[in-house]
């Protein structure tokens, strides 16, 4: 079979993905916050790195059929949780919370695709690390008593 080499316009284009029948993407996150939301490229105020085809990517792969879109992560890191309450700032939303189907760490997997915002946040905080999960909760019944 022959290589062939394309750029991102032809290799990340979402209408050629699409087409993809059951394609997975799976991607990383410096942070998920409670909604579900991921910051792919901001960490302690400095950007760290770029969206590259992450949203492309996870996009497609949530209405591709029988698609999903994946963010593995480490429940922690040297500073604290991955699982935050609302994500940091400054920091961006790299992906929607409609952008991703799971999101997987160490401690187990958050089915996200077609729940509440409740749910969402009672699955990623099962997920986080057991040391911030109390927290997790604290903060969610604050935020959720606004919304």
């Amino acid at each position: 079979m022959p290589l062939h080499i394309q750029g991102c316009e032809i290799t990340h284009d979402v209408a050629t993905l699409v087409r993809k029948e059951r394609l997975v993407a799976v991607n990383s996150a410096l942070e998920v916050d409670l909604f579900g939301q991921c910051n792919l490229e901001h960490a302690n105020g400095s950007a760290v790195s770029g969206i590259g085809g992450a949203a492309d990517f996870a996009r497609a792969a949530r209405i591709s059929s029988g698609g999903r879109s994946i963010i593995a992560l480490n429940a922690r890191h040297r500073n604290g949780s991955r699982i935050v309450p609302t994500l940091g700032s400054p920091s961006v939303t790299s992906l929607s919370r409609i952008d991703v189907d799971y999101v997987v760490t160490e401690f187990g997997i958050a089915h996200l695709a077609s729940e509440s915002v409740h749910e969402r946040a009672q699955s990623l905080i099962e997920v986080a690390a057991p040391e911030f999960r109390s927290d997790l909760r604290d903060r969610w019944r604050e935020l959720a008593a606004r919304l």
